[in-house]
């Protein structure tokens, strides 16, 4: 819907849904993907949550599970990911395929068929999202409450829902490896 101006705030929601089959994002799991919103005053960027830097950072604190997961967002650090994030068993987060114990955070969207009843859901659930009633089969909504001070009438609104096969920290994790495989991929990667 439209966002509103109540109580000097701007509100609005944003949906994502997932139309695939599976979860998303899906396969291996360095992949993820992010709410990335502005809020622009005659073109000007008054407001950005989720943006990200020329190595694809996500603007602010960007380790693994420094983002929690989000049901309502008030102010740009507040940024929400939608990934896996594995832990050792040191329930440490871990990047190595073969150190991977557990889910320590699994917001990735549910496919619209995923039921709570559904085979090996004990599996496939989401891990990590607390209370977000609305974080179901096809998607999520999550809220917004910015302080509307700065952002006068005419302020429009713009969603993107940003998109990485791999991650920064999956490739820092590789830059200490003796291999020249990894040499060659984060040197491809740093191009």
């Amino acid at each position: 819907g439209e966002p509103v101006r109540a109580e000097g705030e701007l509100r609005f929601d944003v949906r994502v849904e997932n139309l695939t089959g599976h979860k998303f994002p899906t396969g291996f799991p360095a992949r993820r993907a992010w709410l990335h919103v502005q809020v622009q005053k005659a073109g000007e960027v008054v407001f950005d949550c989720g943006g990200y830097d020329r190595s694809g950072r996500i603007a602010g604190d960007d380790e693994p599970l420094a983002h929690e997961h989000r049901t309502h967002v008030t102010a740009e650090h507040e940024v929400v990911v939608y990934e896996l994030v594995a832990a050792d068993s040191d329930d440490q987060p871990t990047t190595q395929l073969t150190r991977m114990a557990r889910r320590a955070k699994d917001t990735r969207l549910l496919p619209r068929g995923w039921r709570r009843d559904g085979p090996n859901a004990a599996h496939t659930a989401p891990v990590g999202i607390g209370n977000d009633f609305d974080f179901t089969a096809g998607g999520d909504t999550v809220s917004f409450a910015i302080p509307y001070g700065v952002f006068a009438p005419n302020a429009q609104v713009i969603a993107w829902l940003r998109y990485q096969p791999i991650a920064p920290h999956w490739v820092d994790a590789l830059r200490a490896v003796d291999d020249d495989a990894c040499r060659t991929f984060v040197a491809m990667y740093d191009q």
